[in-house]
């Protein structure tokens, strides 16, 4: 968010700060840099850099958090789901869209001043980035030559809203909306479908499939939804069966899958868990203590998604032209890489003001809940105003 927002609800930009650089760390351990960390550190380096972080898993749960906060009823307002879906497509598609014809037309620019440069991203790659349909049109091995590091993850989300919201969508037509109080039908029917969509996507992770699934949505949604359960259960107080549940089959699968098939999967379980151990506090109004480090980190936090879009682009691209300095010493890549992540900042910085900003204000122009007239009631076979809250 804008640096210039009213104060949060929720004192979740350090968390946000926190989540951001640990994912910008572990791309750029994995771009050139790779074989040198490698030599530097071995396996356990890279378990250390893979699993000992808070990763996508957390940022996963803190945007089906937040998620169910901004569509959450209040009495005497309706949410507008198309009013919703304008405010993130300014909010969120526009500046993703910006970072991905970024990336292209950086690639495209440097091969055409250099002739240098690997498989290019085409016309049709980009649409298919922009469209959120780039698993099912980009082959996996041209993925990492055509689209920016991690993007995937913005393409999981963004299906998560739309599916998600068509499904509202459908329950408020079956159901109708919520009483005067809030939550009805249609909003206890998707706590359900949310539960069942956690639970199914849970199995994929329990079953070993993780590289087998095409759609990582299948694979993430587990993330996302206990998320929205976490923030129903311990801010509205409803579902709380879900929740509980939820976390239960998490640890379930978890001292599962440490036991008989353990793999990657297993530290991004136990990573969800640890990410509520630290949310249900924040949701319940707690505050960090302001130190320098919580400073820097929210900070990072109000420009996380500039920096997830910038580092991609303009950190992976300075090592892409400096890793050859790690022939003279694999130290070489511990300065690369704090360099990458500072590259990363000033970038994040520049397009924050010039490209998140502007979507911002324009977001914040789109009146997603509006007034919500109540059915006059009847008295002796005469309607009464009834006037709304």
């Amino acid at each position: 968010m804008a640096a210039y927002s009213p104060k949060r609800e929720f004192d979740i930009d350090w968390f946000r700060g926190l989540v951001c650089l640990c994912l910008a760390l572990l791309h750029f351990y994995n771009s050139h840099l790779y074989d040198a960390f490698y030599r530097l550190f071995g396996e356990t380096g890279k378990y250390i850099i893979w699993n000992c972080r808070l990763g996508v898993e957390s940022f996963f749960v803190l945007a089906g958090f937040m998620m169910a906060h901004m569509l959450r009823p209040v009495p005497g307002e309706q949410v507008s789901i198309g009013g919703y879906l304008k405010r993130r497509f300014f909010r969120l598609i526009i500046p993703y869209w910006i970072a991905v014809m970024l990336f292209a037309s950086a690639r495209w620019a440097f091969r055409l001043a250099t002739g240098r440069g690997d498989e290019m991203p085409t016309l049709v790659d980009i649409f298919a980035q922009l469209t959120f349909v780039q698993e099912f049109v980009i082959d996996p091995s041209r993925q990492d030559k055509v689209v920016p590091t991690g993007f995937w993850s913005m393409v999981t989300l963004e299906q998560f809203y739309l599916i998600w919201l068509g499904l509202y969508g459908i329950c408020l037509a079956l159901f109708g909306r919520g009483t005067s109080s809030g939550y009805g039908r249609a909003e206890r029917a998707m706590m359900f479908l949310t539960f069942a969509a956690g639970l199914g996507s849970l199995s994929f992770w329990v079953l070993g499939y993780e590289h087998a699934v095409k759609m990582q949505l299948l694979l993430f949604a587990v993330y996302l939804s206990l998320g929205m359960m976490l923030y129903w259960a311990v801010r509205q107080n409803l579902g709380r069966a879900y929740f509980q549940i939820a976390v239960a089959c998490i640890l379930a699968a978890t001292v599962y899958m440490v036991a008989a098939t353990p793999y990657d999967g297993t530290a991004k379980l136990i990573k969800s868990l640890i990410t509520i151990s630290i949310f249900i506090p924040l949701a319940r109004g707690a505050m960090v203590p302001r130190n320098a480090v919580v400073r820097f980190l929210s900070f990072c936090g109000k420009r996380s998604y500039s920096i997830y879009l910038m580092h991609a682009i303009a950190g992976i691209f300075f090592i892409s032209l400096t890793w050859k300095l790690t022939n003279k010493s694999d130290w070489f890549a511990v300065p690369l890489t704090l360099a990458a992540v500072g590259v990363s900042l000033v970038a994040a910085i520049i397009f924050f003001r010039y490209v998140e900003v502007p979507c911002q204000e324009r977001a914040r122009m789109v009146a997603y809940r509006t007034k919500r007239e109540k059915k006059a009631e009847i008295v002796d076979g005469t309607p009464q105003p009834v006037v709304c809250s």
